[in-house]
């Protein structure tokens, strides 16, 4: 999901990422590459394999788009921290239940609105995790979504343009060297 504690960098991570001590945190003026981000997130992308063998990945409904169980940082929290406590609050889903991959994590960077100041915008800093779901049919209770979906995997699969896409396209150079496969225990 997010890289280990022993600052080596995830293997098949978009870019070189620092351990979690060294990764900013929610109150840190600094992203961790370039430009300052003032605003940081994280989530998870969820992924089970059916009894039938397909693997499918669990994408929330938003009233114009599809996305991932996320949100913002509050302070002091870690970006690990800050992903598994808001995949369990937007799914329901315990963090005993998940799996998580820590040789994945999906970086992207965008401009955003400043709350409270019209026209300025801020660097926003979204870090996603991959982890599975340790019993695939766990049902799915969302929150702060009006729906869920589970998506069959494919290379080709694309459902967003700015972040899932992006992701999807990382997620399959990550699955492209063997089998697909939850982290073993």
């Amino acid at each position: 999901m997010f890289p280990s504690d022993d600052n080596r960098p995830s293997p098949r991570s978009a870019s070189i990422v620092p351990s979690d001590s060294e990764m900013p945190r929610s109150d840190s003026p600094l992203g961790a590459q370039g430009e300052p981000a003032e605003v940081f997130a994280a989530g998870m992308l969820i992924a089970r394999r059916t009894s039938e063998g397909r693997v499918e990945l669990l994408l929330m409904r938003h009233a114009d788009r599809w996305d991932l169980p996320k949100g913002h940082a509050e302070p002091g929290e870690s970006l690990r921290e800050t992903a598994m406590r808001e995949t369990e609050e937007e799914t329901g889903l315990a963090r005993e239940l998940l799996r998580t991959d820590d040789t994945f994590e999906f970086v992207t960077r965008y401009r955003v609105a400043k709350r409270g100041e019209p026209g300025r915008t801020v660097l926003k800093e979204v870090r996603i995790g991959l982890a599975w779901l340790v019993v695939p049919d766990t049902p799915i209770r969302p929150t702060e979504h009006p729906d869920y979906r589970w998506f069959t995997w494919t290379p080709e699969l694309r459902l967003q343009p700015q972040t899932i896409d992006p992701l999807l396209r990382q997620l399959a150079e990550h699955w492209s060297s063997g089998p697909i496969m939850p982290p073993s225990a």
